[in-house]
């Protein structure tokens, strides 16, 4: 069995400079505001330009983020293929040494009794091929010694593909390891523009931009929930001001309890992932964390779904590989929804009413906010 762990084409693709050159670019653009006569009005249209900004660099790092993330899931898996296949090396390699050994006591003993019992013989084979040369002084053996012989060249073959194996695996790994650090640069430059781009809310543009972030939101809530369903779920606020704050969601109309002779259901696991994923609700994103204190988005979904008993790595591209598709227009709180091709660059949990909850980006905290541009599809991991 073949243990070669191919790279992920995708991540060869990584164009730091593209990336840093572009929001870089963007920063400027923004910086720059405009020189209206009406200095509200240019500060409203500098703040919704920054606040465009900030979301359209905030999706790059998170899809740059889950590039790291299956980069890192990648050169694990290939280390794992070394181990593996150097454990299979030395058990055959074992089984090799046996074989030789139990052949060489047998041609041994026939040749002395075909020259008469004469000792001292030296003997010393060192391939299959030298063995089954000397067959010839077999007897009554000679059959069974086949077998062995047959079992001793399967061996050898089957040695060096697991070394072979070994190699490709080995150099996975070392490509995996330059592909990480590649990522890790984009994200690098890519959160280094975030931030000043963060820096600029300041003062009266606080109130701006966050003013800029709820019509967003509105809209994009509208907008979901015309699509894909109203749902049934809580009224949470889904707005949260540029650069971090906690989003608290609010109450909404009280069901109807429960007579006492009827006992409360179990929680399903669904229930399990969102109400974990509420308690982490204001806490920062910061790529490749999975908590207790931080999140990017495959980990804030990974570990809602640990804490339910269903596990998933930490990739947004293996989580929407790992479980059954569900339609957009058939979602069910708890789904996981993807953007990205194959899911590769962000992920949420649904939890009704055309929400999700997420952790969206650097300078952002996880929070409730709606479902937001062309999701590439969705599981159901319940």
């Amino acid at each position: 069995m073949g243990t070669t762990v191919r790279v992920n084409s995708h991540i060869r693709h990584i164009r730091i400079a593209v990336v840093v050159l572009a929001l870089t670019g963007s920063i400027l653009g923004v910086s720059a505001g405009s020189s209206g006569a009406d200095p509200l009005t240019d500060k409203a249209a500098q703040a919704r330009a920054l606040q465009n900004q900030i979301e359209a660099n905030g999706q790059r790092i998170s899809a740059l983020g889950e590039q790291y993330n299956g980069a890192l899931l990648k050169l694990q898996a290939a280390q794992a293929a070394v181990i593996s296949a150097q454990t299979r090396i030395e058990a055959t390699q074992r089984q090799v040494d046996a074989t030789k050994a139990l052949l060489q006591e047998r041609v041994a003993a026939a040749y002395r009794q075909a020259s008469g019992g004469s000792s001292g013989v030296s003997f010393d084979a060192k391939s299959a091929s030298e063995l089954l040369r000397l067959q010839r002084y077999a007897d009554a053996q000679s059959r069974s010694d086949g077998e062995v012989l047959t079992q001793l060249q399967t061996a050898q073959h089957q040695l060096a593909k697991q070394r072979s194996d070994a190699e490709a695996a080995q150099a996975d790994a070392e490509a995996q390891r330059r592909q990480i650090s590649d990522a890790q640069g984009s994200l690098v430059g890519a959160n280094a523009a975030q931030q000043q781009l963060l820096s600029q809310v300041t003062g009266q543009m606080v109130q701006l931009v966050a003013a800029e972030q709820q019509s967003s939101d509105a809209a994009a809530l509208a907008s979901a929930q015309a699509k894909y369903g109203s749902g049934t779920t809580t009224s949470p606020s889904v707005s949260s001001p540029a650069g971090g704050g906690s989003t608290t969601p609010t109450t909404g109309a009280p069901s109807t309890p429960a007579p006492p002779s009827t006992p409360a259901p179990s929680p399903s696991k669904a229930d399990i992932a969102i109400a974990f994923a509420r308690a982490q609700l204001g806490k920062p994103y910061v790529y490749a964390a999975a908590g207790p204190n931080a999140y990017d988005c495959s980990g804030l979904t990974m570990m809602a779904y640990a804490a339910a008993g269903v596990y998933m790595p930490h990739y947004s591209g293996w989580q929407y590989d790992q479980f059954p598709k569900v339609s957009l227009n058939a979602l069910l709180p708890g789904d996981l929804i993807f953007w990205g091709p194959g899911g590769s660059d962000h992920v949420a949990i649904y939890i009704g009413g055309g929400l999700v909850i997420h952790a969206p980006h650097t300078g952002d905290v996880v929070r409730i906010a709606p479902i937001f541009g062309s999701p590439s599809g969705a599981v159901r991991p319940w």
